[in-house]
């Protein structure tokens, strides 16, 4: 399975902890993975805030929740 839509999942974006749904998934040329997660809380890099990171399928990262909307119900 290459996409991560719906997921929630943690990790480390630039050395800055994150925690986020995954929005968006696309194979790249190269056939590697990137995934758009929307982040819960805002957080800044490099001086900027951000709420929205883009993170590849090699990049280190764990996941809480395999469909973030369907553990609500």
């Amino acid at each position: 399975m290459w996409t991560r839509v719906d997921q929630l999942i943690k990790g480390a974006y630039v050395g800055v902890e994150y925690v986020g749904v995954v929005s968006d998934s696309r194979v790249r040329y190269g056939r590697t993975v990137r995934h758009t997660v929307e982040l819960i809380d805002p957080i800044v890099v490099f001086g900027e805030e951000r709420d929205t990171i883009l993170v590849n399928e090699e990049d280190d990262f764990v996941v809480v929740f395999d469909d973030v909307f369907d553990s609500v119900n």
